[in-house]
């Protein structure tokens, strides 16, 4: 059982525990006390909670729980295995982000705005939230005062209490002054992903709800491409290698927690190389292939170790997308 320590560690940690050697240690031990209790999730959240908050002592709990019932065959070999790192992702990934999610939720539902038990069972659709407030900030752009507008309308729409419509308001104005270029067409993908990465956090300050984790990572193979950046222009600004690396690990680790983070890195590797978006979208499907393949390593994604595997796996399929060959990591 302990090659599953390591296993529910990674996959929880980057959502919910602190990534430190102590508690890492405490893990082992938990997990050491708890593998023969009849209630394993149980045992291994009261051992964890003295060191760590409640969503990551729980959540270890169902971790454990989900390993030990669907990937201890695959496993066996050891958490680097291909199998392994399939089964987990696969298996128990969508699991445990749901885990998360329930456990800050009901944290949450005694504070801020939306928390009420009416306010929060109308605003458990996230996809109906998000397109009402498109819908809000569409009716209401040419209004002078817009964040009031725009909070009537989701008012009216979700029949949620004042307080709570009053989020929308707020969220309506951080986006017409962060996003305004890419909010010209206000139901454009660009501007909800622009509201969304530098308006969302806001949104869920006050709401008191936060917003759905990534979605789980589970395509395990990243189609073929060729000579998508070979264009005269493209290729002049991607020469060199260095560079190219330390952008795709600084895009990572910026869109690590975004809902669509191959999209994220794409859009991120564009800004900053001003490459095409053809080319850049190799960025994105390298940055899937880095968390289907070293979800380990890259527990902390600015690490050597992220690097080393993600180019050792990764930078063969980057080379055919780009047209460019990833040169191997330096010893």
């Amino acid at each position: 059982m302990k090659f599953i320590v390591f296993a529910l560690f990674a996959v929880v940690a980057f959502a919910a525990c602190p990534q430190d050697d102590k508690t890492m240690t405490t893990v082992k031990q938990c997990y050491a006390t708890c593998s023969t209790k009849p209630d394993v999730p149980s045992c291994i959240s009261k051992c964890m909670q003295p060191q760590v908050d409640q969503t990551c002592a729980v959540c270890l709990g169902t971790a454990g729980k989900c390993l030990a019932d669907k990937c201890s065959k695959e496993c066996a070999k050891g958490i680097d295995s291909q199998e392994c790192q399939t089964c987990i992702v696969t298996s128990c990934l969508a699991e445990l982000m749901k885990c998360v999610t329930d456990q800050k939720m009901m944290m949450a539902m005694n504070s801020e705005a939306c928390t009420g038990q009416d306010d929060f069972q109308k605003m458990k659709d996230q996809a109906k939230d998000i397109q009402i407030a498109q819908s809000c900030g569409e009716q209401c752009i040419a209004q002078a005062d817009f964040s009031g507008c725009v909070q009537r309308c989701a008012q009216k729409a979700l029949a949620v209490s004042n307080g709570c419509a009053n989020c929308f308001g707020k969220m309506a104005t951080c986006t017409i002054q962060k996003c305004l270029l890419p909010c010209v067409n206000i139901k454009s993908d660009a501007c909800k992903k622009c509201s969304m990465d530098k308006c969302g956090p806001g949104m869920v300050d006050c709401t008191g709800i936060p917003l759905d984790p990534p979605a789980p990572v589970i395509v395990l193979e990243i189609a073929e491409a060729s000579g998508k950046c070979t264009d005269p222009d493209d290729y002049a600004k991607m020469k060199n290698e260095e560079k190219d690396i330390q952008v795709g690990q600084q895009c990572g680790e910026q869109c690590v927690s975004s809902p669509n983070f191959s999209s994220c890195v794409q859009s991120c590797a564009q800004g900053i190389l001003g490459v095409s978006s053809n080319c850049a979208s190799c960025f994105g499907q390298m940055a899937t292939c880095t968390m289907n393949q070293c979800l380990i390593q890259c527990i902390n994604i600015g690490s050597d170790a992220c690097k080393n595997c993600s180019i050792t796996k990764c930078g063969p399929s980057m080379g055919q997308c780009t047209g460019i060959p990833v040169p191997p990591p330096q010893p």
